[in-house]
């Protein structure tokens, strides 16, 4: 039998500094990330939301990367389901910027690396939504918002991995609050533009997987036992089985030694073997991927999600990365 496992990011991207700050302890990232077993910190440098007007009811503006050329034309009607209800009162935004001079010297808001969407006055109980321009770029790939985008969205999606981890036996916020890793490469890791903090520039991404629980639960093929029924209670609960644990330790070592991030100690070069190879499950050969676009980059190769590239292991071979980027 053969597998697929595609793994997708199930919350945005947080940087280093707003999760130190208040991330860790905001009940909607660990609503979001209740599932995630996968992480990365990886290092870009800093977007922001520039040229910002509203136009009959739409939030009207670029997204840009310090350093880069490219543009991205950006309309988000701010009265769609997701967001603001026609009949509400009328939106309030908030522009939030990590910089203390966020104007030109024109007045024009210039590095503003938020926006908070209210309904009416700018009170905690009227907050709607806050938007990043990572955020929307994810909101936009996976149609979780109405939004027009007029651009290249993946010459944005460029990341320089620096580890690759998975937490299965706590919330995976509260494995990140005492990282050893993540502060070593805090201390270590300059920033790539000499105007920004490296704790702006490192984040995190978080991922969950589909293809264990998702697929393999309840197939019309299979008798309906209480295991089965147990097992997809428990995916929909967010609960970790051991079979879920046991794809994502896998998962783990098969990017890790087929990617080999520079922060990774264990390195997994003798995998796999049979201690703790899926073959064990009957798999003869797994096939990992991500459904998000990205261009993660390592010391020695890359890794193109955005043009199709995969993981592939099998018993014979050692985890190859299969590139269709080249």
């Amino acid at each position: 039998m053969n597998s697929l496992f595609r793994i997708r990011t199930s919350a945005p991207i947080v940087s280093v500094k707003d999760f130190s700050k208040f991330f860790y302890k905001d009940p909607e990232l660990e609503r979001l990330t209740k599932e995630s077993f996968f992480y990365l910190i990886v290092q870009r440098q800093l977007l922001s939301f520039e040229n910002i007007v509203i136009e009959n009811m739409s939030l009207i503006m670029n997204i840009v990367q310090k350093g880069h050329d490219h543009i991205l034309k950006v309309k988000l009607p701010l009265y769609q389901d997701q967001l603001l209800m026609k009949g509400d009162e009328k939106a309030q935004l908030e522009f939030q910027s990590s910089f203390d001079t966020y104007l030109d010297k024109d007045g024009n808001l210039i590095d503003i690396h938020s926006i908070k969407i209210y309904k009416g006055q700018i009170t905690p109980e009227n907050f709607v939504h806050m938007i990043a321009p990572e955020w929307l770029i994810r909101d936009y790939y996976t149609k979780s918002l109405n939004i027009e985008i007029d651009g290249d969205i993946t010459q944005f999606l460029n990341y320089k991995v620096h580890y690759i981890g998975i937490s299965t036996e706590q919330k995976i916020v509260d494995r990140l609050k005492s990282h050893s890793n993540l502060q070593a490469i805090l201390s270590e890791e300059a920033s790539i533009s000499n105007t920004v903090m490296n704790s702006l520039e490192l984040g995190i991404m978080f991922f969950d997987l589909q293809g264990l629980s998702q697929y393999n639960i309840l197939r019309h093929d299979v008798p309906l036992t209480k295991k089965s029924t147990d097992k997809f209670t428990n995916a929909i609960m967010g609960n970790i089985n051991d079979d879920d644990r046991t794809v994502f330790k896998d998962a783990e070592k098969a990017f890790v030694s087929a990617l080999k991030p520079n922060y990774n100690i264990i390195q997994f070069n003798s995998y796999p073997n049979r201690q703790d190879f899926l073959i064990n499950k009957d798999y003869s050969f797994i096939t990992y991927e991500f459904n998000d676009p990205f261009n993660l980059i390592f010391e020695t190769t890359n890794f193109n999600s955005a043009n199709g590239d995969i993981i592939i292991v099998t018993e014979e071979y050692n985890a190859q990365i299969i590139k269709f980027s080249e």
